[in-house]
């Protein structure tokens, strides 16, 4: 976590000095979700990135071992619940799809919470889906279910046993109607909140949200910011230097 009104505080106190003028509570709001976002979304550009180079070098490595404990801050597990539609003579499921949760921003994993408990429904494509429904060996059963994922529609579908599309499947029994989904969630809007005190906006912690990023992202947010406000850094080495005095300070007065 990054506590908003630290950057704030250093994002006025860099424009002030760059002699920008002054960057309104309603402009750090939006340019500081705009920045939690870009950081956010450069994690899965540099992970793809890293992905497709041959070999891996120790150095790529560490790297793609800190992005991975960046956003493990943002994994979370959620369990869906899917209503089937049943008919009669023979009994069969019509399949409905599980909802997506609402911050919802990437998929991880998903499990069966249903007969084979814990088993992990494989997600294709899908073209990939369609062309496995087409044959009894591919089809998804309880035992190896099958999903693919609607994110346009928000919806998971997954064919397991006795689940129809088109006609009767090879196999039969009660089809998975509960699955544990593991995914990334998209970072939560950030807001430096405050009261009005005479003529001045004074932080109000209470009314704040903070950004979700890992504590270390704290400078390239304040950089970002600036940025997105039209203040360019001059000499962001300086600025560096400035910030790892301002911590030797911080530990002078601790001790």
């Amino acid at each position: 976590m990054v506590n908003i009104d630290n950057v704030y505080q250093k994002v006025l106190a860099i424009a002030n000095k760059e002699q920008r003028g002054y960057v309104t509570p309603q402009e750090f709001n939006l340019f500081a979700d705009q920045a939690q976002m870009d950081i956010f979304e450069q994690y899965f550009y540099d992970l793809s990135q890293f992905k497709r180079r041959p070999g891996t070098q120790q150095t790529e490595a560490d790297a793609v071992n800190t992005i991975n404990d960046k956003l493990s801050l943002f994994s979370k597990f959620e369990t869906l619940d899917s209503n089937y539609l049943s008919t009669n003579n023979p009994i069969r499921y019509q399949n409905q799809p599980f909802t997506l949760p609402n911050d919802f921003y990437r998929f991880q994993d998903a499990r069966s919470n249903t007969g084979y408990a814990g088993v992990a429904v494989e997600k294709l494509t899908k073209p990939e889906f369609f062309a496995a429904m087409t044959s009894p060996l591919t089809r998804g059963t309880n035992q190896r279910p099958i999903m693919y994922l609607e994110e346009e529609d928000r919806q998971i579908w997954v064919m397991s046993n006795n689940s129809y599309w088109d006609g009767p499947p090879e196999n039969s029994g009660t089809p998975i109607t509960k699955i544990t989904l593991q995914y990334f969630k998209k970072p939560s809007l950030v807001n430096w909140g405050y009261n009005v005190i005479g003529e001045n906006a004074l932080y109000d912690p209470n009314k704040s949200t903070n950004f979700e990023l890992h504590a270390s992202e704290q400078n390239n947010l304040v950089m970002k910011i600036l940025s997105l406000a039209g203040i360019s850094m001059k000499d962001a080495v300086l600025y560096q230097a400035a910030e790892q005095q301002d911590n030797k300070n911080i530990q002078q007065e601790k001790s």
